[in-house]
């Protein structure tokens, strides 16, 4: 029940949920990244983006995004308005810097690996030499995210994995025989 509850104020297709209010906040910081381009048509490269984020949030609609989709495997549902390609973020030598305009990526960098494989990850966008925004998860926020649990970043290994091993928590639910 509680986990339910939790799930509702996380979900991003849940107008005025916590969630929600938070992406929105950063919509808004985005727009004004945006504007400090002097540019009406913008070429995006998303690192790990999906189409669904792009239409969920606020993004000011003077402005023509050309959005090109990163990741590491085949988008099945591919909507009408977006590039999709295969690859990986910590390698962008098969593509050309002067096709995009900025890099943007959404809380991709804590999927990616260990400390060495987010590095990676920074460098090479970093490498790329265009503009970035790069939106990561606060470690010290006390609400972690992706298993909805207050503090769950701060346990020790072991305590995480049996937590996850005994309890449905956020978005991971125990596997049933």
């Amino acid at each position: 029940m509680i986990n339910t509850f939790l799930r509702k104020i996380v979900r991003g297709d849940i107008k005025g949920n916590l969630a929600n209010s938070f992406r929105n906040r950063r919509a808004i910081l985005f727009n004004q990244f945006l504007a400090k381009l002097k540019k009406h048509e913008i070429r995006i490269l998303d690192v790990g983006g999906t189409d669904y984020y792009w239409n969920a949030i606020n993004v000011d609609k003077s402005f023509s995004l050309n959005i090109t989709l990163l990741n590491p495997e085949k988008v099945t549902n591919q909507l009408h308005g977006f590039c999709y390609l295969i690859g990986d973020g910590r390698n962008l030598s098969d593509l050309r810097a002067e096709d995009y305009d900025m890099i943007f990526s959404n809380s991709v960098i804590e999927h990616v690996g260990d400390f060495k494989e987010q590095k990676k990850f920074a460098d090479e966008i970093q490498k790329f030499g265009i503009l970035f925004f790069i939106q990561t998860p606060n470690y010290y926020f006390p609400f972690e995210p992706h298993f909805l649990f207050i503090g769950f970043q701060f346990f020790q290994i072991k305590l995480k994995a049996w937590l996850i091993r005994h309890f449905n928590l956020g978005w991971y639910q125990i596997e049933k025989d």
